[in-house]
């Protein structure tokens, strides 16, 4: 009955704090942004302040997005497989959407509405933000392509793109860059694997894969 207690408790402590973010917070940066555009539509358009304000208004926007990112991290009521899988697609949807390159999210099957932490929530999704933006970025790709499996506990999250590449020569470097450390810390800490495959002649396929029991509790 303690234990029980005190994950109310728990809860309760997120769900306030997800909520003071989203309406203190995010509402004070849509304020900033908006007031940002409406100076700067009001400056000449040689004014060398406009674009500075500009940059205002796009960095308050950036900073929004982080905090919605955040505040979906620690909702309870996200706190299950299925949930977390279709926040995954919504923002491949949303941020491939302009890109020039065609996108697929894939899934075997119906994902089960099973408990899965915020922790490993959090993580995996950085996790895909981080290769997300890798291959648009850097790798001159025209099509990726996200595949999220579940069967028998196990988690596996595919990300594979059909860009420039990497030269084995180049491997060790680039498995040592600041955005795969990070990848590699991230499923250190939820106790979750990670494998970079070069496909030769061109792409690179990243497979995050790890336990999500079906019995877990999230206390």
């Amino acid at each position: 009955m303690r234990k029980l207690e005190t994950l109310r408790q728990l809860e309760r402590i997120r769900i306030r704090i997800s909520g003071d973010i989203h309406d203190d917070i995010g509402a004070g940066l849509t304020r900033i942004a908006l007031t940002s555009d409406l100076v700067s539509r009001q400056l000449e358009k040689n004014n060398p302040l406009k674009s500075r304000i500009s940059n205002v208004a796009n960095s308050a926007r950036d900073l929004s997005q982080s905090l919605k990112e955040v505040v979906w991290s620690v909702k309870p009521e996200y706190d299950q497989l299925d949930s977390m899988v279709n926040y995954f697609k919504g923002y491949c949807g949303e941020f491939f959407e302009n890109a020039e390159l065609t996108f697929s999210f894939h899934t075997n099957g119906e994902i089960p509405s099973i408990p899965v932490s915020p922790e490993i929530r959090r993580n995996l999704f950085l996790i895909l933000k981080e290769a997300s933006n890798n291959a648009v970025k850097h790798s001159g790709a025209t099509k990726i392509e996200t595949r999220v499996t579940f069967s028998r506990g196990n988690f596996t999250m595919e990300i594979t793109d059909n860009g420039c590449g990497i030269l084995e020569e180049n491997k060790s470097e680039k498995m040592n860059s600041s955005g795969l450390k990070n990848m590699q810390r991230r499923v250190a800490a939820i106790g979750f694997h990670l494998e970079m495959t070069i496909n030769q002649p061109s792409g690179v396929r990243i497979v995050v894969s790890g336990p999500i029991s079906e019995n877990t509790t999230l206390g």
